[in-house]
């Protein structure tokens, strides 16, 4: 990969990074005006219905899996900057072949070849089909005594 493509690659980074840096901001700014303030200022819960309750816990963990996601992904960017600098960007930490510049584009901060992760997802994908089907380890055990 040539200097240029890496400073794309760092621009395209950084402003991702930005992006949802502004998010994240703009979620905790926003927090003290929304939902929990409302939520806990009413003396009690006895008067409130319960699906409205359930409705705030809902918007509650939707907000938290929100924000983590965002700094998952800021998590995720970071690293990809790290290896910039290390000149390690764009290799399959798979495989060690060169990720296609077609993949970074769409996903700069991925770690894998188009290859290795979809490889990867046909087997993760393998473990869930096979641990829907198998029974509890507690029933071996159970058949076994009777």
């Amino acid at each position: 990969m040539d200097e240029k493509q890496i400073r794309h690659f760092k621009h395209v980074l950084n402003q991702q990074k930005e992006e949802r840096q502004d998010i994240l901001n703009d979620m905790m700014s926003d927090e003290p005006a929304g939902y929990r303030v409302t939520s806990d200022s009413e003396l009690s819960r006895y008067d409130n219905h319960t699906a409205d309750i359930a409705t705030e816990l809902y918007d509650a963990s939707h907000l938290d899996a929100i924000r983590d996601s965002h700094k998952i992904a800021i998590k995720e960017i970071d690293y990809a900057l790290e290896k910039i600098k290390n000149n390690k960007y764009g290799i399959c930490e798979t495989c060690g072949e060169e990720i296609g510049e077609e993949r970074l584009e769409v996903v700069p901060r991925t770690r894998n070849c188009i290859n290795c992760e979809t490889l990867a997802e046909k087997e993760n994908k393998l473990d869930k089909i096979s641990k829907s089907t198998h029974r509890p380890v507690e029933e071996d055990v159970l058949e076994k005594v009777m």
